[in-house]
């Protein structure tokens, strides 16, 4: 009975000894890989609005014993609304059989910030994060109020982790007070649109965290630091 023997190393190209080399690395690498967490597997930000997209992986935001699209987007949705509810005053969810929409109403009148879920095969899902226009007929923005982009640009920051959101919630009291300013300071001509291109160059406030922070309007003269 013969049996299969390795050639001698002595007998081997050194091309032929690498790739040998290789195979017993990338095998001893692929057995002690730890397990992956939920992640993002591809994003888009080149839109014509304000907004970015991406694909998560869900597998592992819901039990192993069985998972499903389903649940998946069950729990994608609970991370995703912890977030909007920091910078907003959540909605119901909207479910049209196609996607499903968490949406926060922002304290800039007219404007709340939404979240699409669209499931997909292989337990991932498409987001779409875009402010919005509020009223009858909702639709994305190319512009918006600092505050909006502000609110905006924190969820799409924090949101990539896909762990549930460390801020508190915004509660009523604190969203009727920035309401409110944010209502004197657009009549007062104090809050003007702008593009994500005019955003990124207003300056920003010292802090914006905290529940006694209020509702900040960029300056209505421009920082010599900002450059031309």
């Amino acid at each position: 009975m013969s049996r299969a023997i390795w050639p001698p190393l002595s007998s081997m190209s050194l091309s032929s000894l690498s790739s040998l080399l290789l195979a017993f690395w990338l095998t001893a690498v692929a057995g002690c890989h730890p397990p992956k967490d939920a992640e993002i597997v591809s994003s888009l930000d080149t839109r014509a609005t304000i907004g970015f997209a991406f694909t998560a992986d869900t597998t592992r935001l819901q039990p192993a014993e069985q998972p499903s699209g389903e649940a998946g987007v069950r729990a994608l949705a609970a991370v995703l609304s912890s977030h909007l509810a920091s910078v907003g005053i959540l909605r119901d969810d909207k479910a049209d059989g196609v996607h499903l929409d968490i949406v926060a109403d922002l304290p800039a009148a007219g404007f709340a910030l939404r979240a699409r879920l669209t499931p997909k095969l292989d337990l991932l899902c498409q987001v779409t994060i875009e402010p919005i226009a509020t009223g009858a007929d909702e639709h994305p923005v190319s512009a918006a109020p600092w505050s909006v982009h502000n609110a905006f640009e924190d969820v799409h920051r924090r949101v990539a982790t896909l762990q549930p959101s460390k801020q508190a919630p915004m509660a009523q009291a604190q969203f009727a007070r920035l309401r409110a300013e944010a209502a004197l300071a657009a009549g007062a001509n104090k809050d003007p649109w702008l593009t994500p291109a005019e955003y990124v160059r207003v300056p920003r406030p010292i802090s914006d965290e905290g529940p006694d922070r209020g509702y900040w309007v960029p300056p209505s003269e421009p920082s010599g630091l900002l450059g031309p």
